[in-house]
């Protein structure tokens, strides 16, 4: 089918100006939001608190807001996302296991630890993470494949007043790029165009980029479209392409994907740890000074002294010299040194309150970061721990759906960009070396089904399931210590296995698939005859112990 549409130009450059300064404007109160934060954590808050102090009074910034951001950052990396796709038709079972293979070697290509690291500092600090999903035809030689990328939450520009990605109309993403590499990349635009930008720009060897996504419908089917210009040049627009004709992306969504904390109304944008702690931070750090204050004065006495009084002031300054000579007498009315009054006992109350407002706010507990005075057991403290996460375990929650939306992302990239074979180089599960698999996207690609007179088209479609790739050490040791519990219970007995094996279906226990296994094998090589389970009681008791080993040994195994 050949584009007969007529060919966008300079017309619709000017419509993306328009647009991304209405965006813009609109995201004024975000924009300068996310900057003051990142100007807290960077400690430039203290200038606005040493206004009134003495120069030659040090500072102190407390770092309990800090803590409260690098402890949850760490349980984030804590719980690293990984990707199985399940099938929603036998059919798709080959295609679906040979996508659990890929998926991984594709995210870590891209990187993807550190980009999510520092998309879960952008989401804990600012309240938002923004993930983008992208065909780079430059990677691999040449080839192509898929870039994840972290966005910089100041360079993206939805729509004004939606709270789904999806549900803006156009959406615009704007970047630096080097003079010489652009205009040696497009020979075709004039120098002159991209000086007629509408950003303020100091950089004069720095030019703004605008990539400018947005949405047709087309029939039944949204397309999403791609405009890509600097000022006035317009450097690529995916509906003077041939090759486009069905969209930019084929799966017609944004290549983006937001990560929300705390999610505002109205806004695809969300605030985070900083706006709520930051008041009780600068209560602390005041007060935390004045406590510094009073302990340097209290460390350093100071004295009253009336005029003429006959001391050489010298010699008592002098703390090497023993003798200091005096002349008359020194009565505590002529000299005495200036006491101060005790520090009242409220400041610290007042202190310790805030610290304890920011540490309940955060979930910032001594128990959640491993540290306990009163606990010395892991499974009591995991026990804590897991009571004391809700929080947590929110955030992880919310992250872990934003990922999945960044999986199907993919899948779709496989899908369209995958045409001709490649080679993955798989790493066996537990170590056991690596095997090689060629993959083209030929068995995601959509299937013609003819049923009588009828013609149908189906595509392959895979539900995502996240789970974490590690778990906690506490988390371990619990399950661990379970498990010795149940043995020493009798779960592994022969004449409990039954009951053994109902009880562990009912469970959550990490492997509890191969523990259920080795105990069923275990009932299954036994005799059910009486007769011959006492003319066999040593053999019965050795393959107990062996279920018992087994069953300890999978275990050892899974946690190692």
């Amino acid at each position: 089918m050949e584009n007969t549409a007529p060919l966008l130009g300079h017309d619709k450059v000017r419509e993306g100006q328009e647009l991304i300064t209405k965006y813009k404007s609109a995201r004024s109160a975000v924009e300068a939001r996310i900057l003051s934060d990142e100007s807290f954590w960077n400690t430039r808050h203290t200038d606005s608190i040493t206004d009134s102090r003495s120069s030659d009074m040090p500072f102190t910034a407390s770092t309990w807001m800090f803590s409260s951001i690098v402890n949850k950052h760490a349980d984030m990396m804590e719980s690293l996302p990984t990707p199985l796709c399940l099938a929603r038709e036998k059919s798709d079972e080959e295609s679906a296991s040979a996508l659990n293979s890929i998926l991984p070697v594709i995210f870590d290509r891209a990187d993807f630890t550190s980009v999510y690291s520092d998309a879960q500092y952008d989401k804990l600090k600012h309240g938002t993470a923004v993930y983008g999903v992208f065909w780079n035809p430059l990677l691999e030689n040449g080839l192509g494949d898929i870039e994840i990328k972290k966005i910089n939450l100041l360079n993206i520009y939805p729509e004004p007043g939606v709270t789904n990605i999806e549900d803006s109309k156009n959406v615009f993403y704007a970047s630096k790029v080097d003079r010489n590499d652009l205009l040696d990349s497009y020979p075709y635009i004039s120098e002159s165009d991209l000086d007629k930008s509408f950003f303020a720009q100091t950089d004069t060897d720095k030019v703004i980029v605008i990539d400018w996504y947005y949405k047709k419908r087309v029939g039944t089917k949204t397309h999403l479209h791609y405009i890509k210009f600097s000022g006035d040049a317009l450097l690529y627009a995916s509906e003077n392409d041939p090759d486009c004709i069905g969209g930019f992306y084929e799966h017609g969504k944004y290549p983006f994907v937001f990560d929300t904390l705390f999610r505002e109304t109205s806004s695809c944008f969300g605030y985070g740890l900083i706006s709520v702690t930051k008041g009780a931070q600068k209560y602390i750090d005041r007060l935390d000074q004045n406590i510094l204050e009073r302990s340097i004065m209290s460390s350093k006495p100071r004295y009253l002294m009336k005029k003429n009084v006959g001391l050489n002031k010298d010699e008592f300054l002098n703390w090497n010299n023993p003798i200091v000579e005096v002349e008359g007498d020194l009565t505590e009315e002529r000299f005495h040194a200036i006491t101060l009054p005790e520090l009242d006992s409220s400041v610290l109350t007042v202190r310790d309150s805030k610290i304890k407002e920011m540490r309940e706010v955060t979930s910032n507990r001594d128990v959640n970061h491993g540290t306990s005075e009163s606990l010395t057991s892991g499974v009591a403290i995991a026990a804590l721990q897991e009571a004391g996460s809700k929080v947590t375990r929110d955030i992880i929650t919310n992250s872990f759906n934003a990922y999945e939306s960044v999986v199907r992302l993919v899948i779709e990239l496989i899908r369209q960009f995958y045409s001709d074979e490649r080679c993955f180089r798989i790493t066996e599960p537990n170590g056991d070396g690596y095997r090689y698999l060629n993959y083209s996207a030929k068995g995601l690609r959509e299937e013609k089904i003819t049923i009588g007179n009828d013609i149908f088209y189906r595509l392959p479609i895979f539900d995502i399931e996240v789970k974490a790739k590690t778990t906690s050490v506490f988390s371990r040791l619990a399950q661990n210590e379970t498990i010795i519990n149940l043995y020493k219970l009798g779960f592994f007995k022969s004449e409990n296995n039954a009951e053994s094996i109902s009880a562990l279906s009912s469970m959550e226990l990490e492997g509890k698939k191969q523990i259920l296994e080795s105990l069923r094998n275990n009932k299954n090589s036994l005799s059910d005859t009486p007769d011959t389970q006492s003319s066999s009681d040593e053999k019965i008791k050795s393959k107990v112990s062996e279920g018992v080993k087994s069953a300890k040994k999978l275990y050892e195994v899974k946690n190692d």
